[in-house]
């Protein structure tokens, strides 16, 4: 589809598909050349395309004059190519999933019946998808690498389980919990938390396809190592 082709219709269609049932496109014309659409029932958003310059924009209104435009901290690209949308949309889906409980989360999950697996962008297509399980302060557990590019995300992503996210969360969120961030050489972990962290990088590995590379440090060897499916 061409820049010309891409109009305000289409991308009220292509951001319908793209959520499905995690939210909903309210209105979206080329009358208005406005678009509405709310996440997870909790969240409003508006957006449009610019068609003279071919630039896209989203925010996040949070009271007359005031709008978030970043999301986490990262600011909304303004390109109107579908592969830009869609990295915009899974910023956005990011930015909701932080800010809501996890129970609020499985509760409309279980109301809606939602996949949670999304398109991933393809940023490097000769290489193989990889992931690696593994702490940072106040980030998703799951690091990607390869195919899909560099990014922390929490599993929805990949398709894994609910029960999988929610635990490779509470995992990464003991350790915030312990963390100094004033003194992170002298920060102390949870008990068993090495060992924790590598029997969930395990079960990472059995959800996702042979295609995909798990690596994690593997506290027995005292190295980083790649995880086989028989693991």
């Amino acid at each position: 589809m061409t820049r010309t082709q891409f109009n305000t219709e289409h991308v009220a269609g292509f951001i319908r598909d793209c959520i499905g049932t995690r939210g909903r496109v309210h209105s979206g014309d080329s009358v208005s050349g406005g678009i509405v659409f709310t996440m997870y029932e909790a969240f409003g958003f508006d957006c449009g395309l610019e068609t003279r310059y071919g630039s896209f924009g989203l925010i996040l209104p949070v009271e007359p004059g005031v709008s978030i435009r970043s999301f986490p901290g990262r600011d909304i690209s303004k390109n109107a190519d579908p592969q830009s949308i869609l990295e915009s949309l899974e910023l956005v889906d990011k930015y909701c999933r932080l800010r809501l409980p996890d129970k609020y989360l499985e509760a409309h999950a279980e109301a809606h019946g939602i996949d949670f697996k999304i398109a991933l962008p393809v940023i490097e297509p000769d290489e193989p998808p990889r992931v690696d399980v593994h702490y940072e302060w106040t980030q998703y557990p799951i690091w990607l690498d390869g195919r899909y590019g560099i990014d922390s995300i929490d599993g929805h992503e990949l398709g894994l389980s609910r029960e999988l996210v929610r635990d490779l969360r509470a995992w990464s969120d003991s350790g915030d919990a312990l963390f100094n961030a004033d003194d992170p050489a002298n920060s102390t972990a949870p008990a068993n938390f090495l060992e924790d962290g590598f029997a969930l990088a395990k079960r990472v590995r059995a959800e996702l396809p042979a295609e995909w590379i798990v690596t994690c440090f593997n506290p027995s060897a005292r190295r980083k190592v790649v995880l086989t499916l028989e693991q």
